[in-house]
């Protein structure tokens, strides 16, 4: 059995310092993804400057269109089996890669699986050790079989992906919080 190939997409605004802590993490991964997928919402800092440092295929939109739209048109230009959806602002363990591959090829019929913050947050307020910790609870005493989909840290197969029709793009957090 060949294994299964990874896109990553990592949908980003204005997020360079964040988006290279992120990058740089991927890269200590032993097993490189097929592609690595940066969409740029139409940022105004460096953001493209630091995925190009890294190799990544950059996609631009011409206007800020929301991280849904953006992961949506990673998705539709990635190239492989599995698409890696990433936060900017996630670092990914150097097994990352490996285990959701793992994951695809013991189960031929499995749609997706989502991953968790870790127990050692490296954010230092509480409020954000607080929510990372929760996070992380929340999804290891969870049960196995999900009905949702954590898109800062989830894989899901291309083909199944592209068939739901992606994310809702009448979604953005900015937007809906009044930023």
């Amino acid at each position: 059995m060949s294994r299964a190939t990874v896109s990553v997409v990592i949908p980003v605004f204005n997020a360079a310092r964040t988006l290279e802590l992120c990058l740089e993490a991927l890269a200590h991964s032993p097993i490189a993804p097929l592609e690595c997928v940066v969409v740029d919402d139409a940022s105004t800092d460096d953001s493209v400057a630091v995925a190009r440092k890294f190799g990544s295929r950059v996609i631009s939109t011409d206007q800020r269109s929301g991280p849904a739209r953006a992961r949506n048109l990673g998705a539709t230009h990635a190239q492989g089996e599995v698409v890696l959806f990433l936060d900017a602002d996630v670092r990914a363990h150097p097994d990352t890669l490996e285990r959701v591959i793992a994951y695809f090829e013991q189960d031929s019929e499995l749609d997706g699986v989502i991953g968790s913050y870790d127990d050692s947050p490296s954010a230092p307020t509480f409020i954000s050790q607080y929510r990372n910790l929760l996070h992380c609870f929340t999804h290891r005493a969870s049960q196995q079989r999900a009905s949702t989909f954590w898109c800062g840290c989830g894989a899901i197969r291309r083909s199944v992906f592209l068939r739901l029709g992606g994310f809702d793009e009448r979604f953005d957090p900015l937007v809906d919080r009044g930023h």
